[in-house]
């Protein structure tokens, strides 16, 4: 997750000495994956990321970071407000007509309905994915994430018990070395507790992200904005300063920092 310390040491690596097409594709494409990651962490210019990742694709169409970089490139147009564009983008995974991809593709797409505020196409999304990982031991490993999304949706319709217990069940069974699935989740079971008007429980849930899980960056600006709001309604607001004034310098750019 050290994104701008790889993209410095890519960035001494000197092309005119690499003669192998294979070699310079993988330098652009972990490039690329450092540019768009950083700014989707609010630490970068997504427009100029977005614009990178289309055009490794257009130079790139047989390489095997084909579907990574979509992926990639949809997460830029998400967090640039552009759904549609987006799931235009998450639409073409399944092109490669295997469960794990089919899966990949709805639970993305569910994710972009979930950022509008479309709960109910968003857990249509999750429970196609549901099936389509249960086809294959490849696909399965996509499970956690959909089930985790579901939670999330269901928890914004209403069905607020069920989805805390179904998250709590989530990360009780994911590993520990899987911070990017934990970082998820436990904002997720923070958003549970919001919804609950569980304040101090949702405090400890956002807290897990910022003391455990902050290399996930985009996790944990959207842990500090949510730590800022909350602190400020416990009346902790040295606390909520702290929060949102972490936020803006770690994460400028970030959608949770232009809140």
């Amino acid at each position: 997750g050290r994104y701008q310390d790889a993209l410095e040491h890519f960035e001494k690596i000197d092309r005119d000495g690499i003669e192998r097409e294979a070699i310079l594709q993988d330098l652009d494409y972990w490039k690329m994956v450092c540019h768009v990651q950083l700014a989707l962490s609010g630490q970068g210019n997504l427009n100029r990321a977005a614009e990178e990742a289309t055009s490794f694709l257009s130079k790139n169409r047989r390489s095997y970071h084909v579907p990574e970089t979509i992926e990639l490139l949809g997460r830029a147009l998400m967090a640039m407000n552009k759904g549609e564009a987006a799931r235009i983008q998450f639409a073409k995974l399944e092109k490669a007509k295997s469960p794990y991809y089919t899966a990949r593709s709805a639970i993305l797409t569910g994710i972009s309905w979930q950022q509008q505020d479309n709960h109910p196409s968003a857990i249509k999304e999750f429970e196609r994915a549901l099936v389509a990982s249960q086809e294959n031991q490849t696909a399965q490993t996509q499970q956690l994430e959909a089930t985790l999304q579901m939670a999330v949706s269901l928890s914004a319709t209403g069905s607020v018990a069920d989805a805390t217990d179904s998250v709590k069940a989530i990360i009780a069974k994911t590993d520990a070395e899987n911070v990017k699935l934990l970082a998820r989740a436990y904002n997720a079971l923070g958003d549970c507790y919001v919804q609950s008007n569980n304040s101090k429980a949702a405090l400890n849930a956002f807290l897990h992200v910022d003391v455990l899980f902050s290399s996930e960056k985009n996790e944990h600006a959207r842990a500090l904005y949510e730590l800022s709001r909350l602190w400020g309604n416990l009346g902790q607001e040295a606390r909520a300063k702290d929060a949102r004034e972490r936020l803006q310098k770690d994460y400028p750019a970030s959608r949770w920092a232009k809140k």
